[in-house]
């Protein structure tokens, strides 16, 4: 079957209309004056040149005129013209498509990591709930008083003299006893017990230097501060917006998204302009990249692409994009 249509096809490229207008002694001028159609749009037809036609309801109308003013069969060229048009047509659908395609997985990759982020902030968040007092967070015990020790402990050496203590008297070997005359005259010494004078947390048995008291500081009224949050707002430089104008010059499918809009979708006519206008960027998803001319902040950028072809473009160009 395709190779049958692809015969056809061929045969009637192979219509040479000029030929056939000649050979009947027609000028262009003479077609133009009898059907009223403007030079450049005949010279198209004839040389098919269908790219340049306006839009098909029109270009239809064109040709079956042309071919009556002719004399000759008009489904031959219309069969031709058609035959470009579902071509045209095929591609824009086979564009229209990838980029169903593309938003589709695009959509997919954000929720899968949607998902992903929500899962680690619920682990993160049962973790430091277990992590919190009845965890691993240690407790403090209160303080107890300690108790003084049996024993009697000798006491602390202070700075101005020593005091015996009672276990020191009894480490110290017994005295030769004195005479009759002097125990008589020496009054007996009734010895106190020493009061421990430890602070708590001081073992027995050791000395404490004498250390001058530290004095608690009283408690201070602090001022209360008031802490002031500035939101952080984006340094806009730019005060007038980009504007992009784009101009047919055959029958082309586009996809126009301006900054984070939802996306605009027309099919541009040969001659027909369109102007927008975007604060930060223009997405553009073009099917036939030949069939336009983008004009970008006044400044004439021509055509993005060749005949047939499918750009997308970033305006103003980002780094990275072509």
């Amino acid at each position: 079957m395709d190779t049958e249509k692809q015969n056809t096809h061929t045969e009637q490229r192979e219509i040479d209309l000029k030929t056939l207008r000649e050979a009947k002694g027609l000028t262009l001028q003479d077609i133009a004056r009898e059907t009223r159609i403007s030079l450049s749009v005949l010279e198209a037809i004839e040389e098919k040149r269908f790219r340049e036609l306006p839009e098909p309801v029109y270009t239809r109308a064109f040709i079956k005129s042309y071919a009556t003013a002719m004399d000759i069969d008009e489904h031959d060229i219309l069969s031709l013209y058609d035959s470009y048009v579902e071509e045209i047509e095929s591609k824009m659908q086979e564009a229209v498509e990838a980029d169903r395609e593309r938003t589709s997985s695009s959509r997919k990759r954000v929720i899968t990591s949607l998902v992903i982020g929500v899962v680690v902030l619920a682990a993160l968040f049962i973790f430091f709930l277990n992590s919190g007092p009845d965890g691993d967070t240690p407790t403090v015990a209160p303080m107890t008083k300690q108790e003084p020790p049996a024993t009697p402990a000798p006491a602390p050496e202070m700075s101005t003299a020593k005091t015996d203590t009672p276990s020191a008297k009894a480490e110290t070997p017994p005295a030769s006893p004195a005479p009759a005359s002097q125990r008589a005259a020496t009054p007996p010494i009734q010895e106190e017990p020493v009061e421990n004078t430890q602070p708590e947390g001081i073992l027995p048995g050791t000395h404490e230097k004498s250390l001058p008291t530290q004095a608690t500081p009283a408690t201070e009224e602090r001022p209360t501060v008031e802490v002031q949050v500035i939101e952080d707002t984006p340094d806009e430089t730019r005060t007038e917006p980009y504007v992009l104008e784009i101009e047919g010059t055959e029958l082309s499918w586009m996809k126009i998204t301006e900054d984070a809009n939802e996306p605009y979708e027309i099919m541009l006519r040969p001659g027909r302009k369109i102007t927008r206008t975007a604060t930060k960027k223009f997405t553009l998803h073009i099917g036939n990249a030949g069939g336009v001319l983008i004009t970008f902040q006044g400044k004439a950028l021509g055509a993005p692409g060749k005949h047939g072809q499918v750009v997308h473009l970033v305006l103003p160009a980002q780094d990275g994009n072509d």
